[in-house]
């Protein structure tokens, strides 16, 4: 796996999914030696009151990915800058079964042992642990309800900061304590996953790269966003932290119909997004993926409007899952499959064919 590869698979199976990022990124082989200082950082956060964690089943996954390959010296950091109660933490991401089990140290955000840098007029206090490990890995849940891309992996990075240090990330110097804290500690493997909002059991999404920066960067691009036109990225790309530079990646598709961005272009634009949730603008595209195979894509009558800037709009176009369900026609769900949405636009445009 070389830095500026993302790989990305979709699936229903937690586990296979992972162990499929894992063993195609080969990511025991660049780990230094067998005895190195592993850290893993799962993501936990809060929005509107609600949790969102890293999966138990991903973080199992590693851990045993880890274990099976000999690495003997794994540790977990773990915190929130809401709530830094180590021991309740564990219980409530249901991490903790999983550290007894597997026999794994955690640290949390009130660990005593921490150092403090300064950088760019911002004092940060470390978790020593992190600072003296030699390889880091940053879990990432991406929500699909979150109103900003910011939620991501270069912000993900917080939760090994010291819980004296929250203040930082309530302050006008937001963006600039993200992006100088990443340029102190980088990561050198992201893995990102993408939560649902679906009733039932669907599809996660799930990308796997060595750049914290560039995990961000695609994100923005596949939610229909301009990389550097988005603050916090144009200046870490400055900072030299990491590639933001979406043509410089290498898409490596482990499954065949995921959408890739060298047709990213073609499809979006049929599409008139409003701040849409990245599984549902994901599932879109290989819709529309779907439907260009088909040669049905020139064929739409009307752009596609998606995302939650469109929910107290009522258009005449094709709206596409719940937060268009004002439009006269539109695709159920939150969000609608791929194949849901490719059978609704194929029909629409049979029957406007012969209208």
């Amino acid at each position: 796996m070389n830095s500026t590869d993302i790989l990305q698979t979709h699936g229903a199976n937690l586990y296979e999914i992972t162990f499929n990022l894992l063993s195609n990124s080969k990511l025991a082989e660049f780990i230094p030696n067998k005895n190195s200082t592993i850290i893993i950082k799962p993501d936990i956060k809060y929005i509107n009151n609600t949790l969102y964690s890293t999966s138990p089943v991903i973080l199992t996954t590693i851990i045993k990915y880890l274990q099976d390959n000999n690495f003997t010296n794994i540790n977990l950091v773990l915190g929130s800058l809401i709530d830094d109660d180590l021991e309740q933490l564990l219980i409530t991401c249901k991490y903790d079964k999983i550290i007894d089990k597997l026999n794994i140290p955690v640290y949390g955000l009130k660990d005593k042992d921490y150092t403090t840098k300064t950088i760019g007029g911002i004092e940060y206090k470390l978790i020593d642990k992190v600072i003296n490990a030699d390889f880091f890995i940053n879990l990432v849940t991406s929500s699909p309800n979150e109103k900003t891309i910011l939620h991501n992996a270069l912000q993900a990075m917080q939760n090994i900061l010291h819980t004296q240090n929250r203040s930082l990330f309530t302050t006008d110097n937001f963006y600039k304590a993200i992006c100088f804290l990443n340029y102190l500690i980088k990561s050198n493997f992201t893995l990102v996953e993408i939560d649902s909002l679906s009733d039932i059991q669907a599809d996660k999404h799930m990308y796997a790269t060595m750049d914290n920066l560039l995990a961000d960067a695609y994100y923005a691009q596949n939610l229909g966003y301009k990389p550097f036109d988005i603050e916090y990225i144009e200046l870490a790309s400055k900072l030299n932290i990491g590639c933001a530079d979406i043509n410089k990646a290498n898409i490596i598709n482990l499954i065949d119909n995921t959408v890739t961005c060298d047709n990213n272009s073609k499809l979006a634009s049929h599409i008139n997004a409003s701040n849409p949730c990245e599984q549902c603008y994901q599932n879109l595209l290989q819709a529309l993926s779907l439907l260009d195979k088909d040669n049905l894509l020139d064929k739409l009558p009307t752009k596609l409007f998606i995302g939650q800037g469109w929910r107290e709009f009522s258009e005449n176009g094709i709206g596409i899952g719940r937060c268009t369900s004002k439009f006269e026609n539109y695709v159920r769900g939150c969000p609608p499959s791929p194949q849901k949405t490719y059978e609704f636009l194929k029909e629409f445009i049979c029957n406007n064919q012969n209208a």
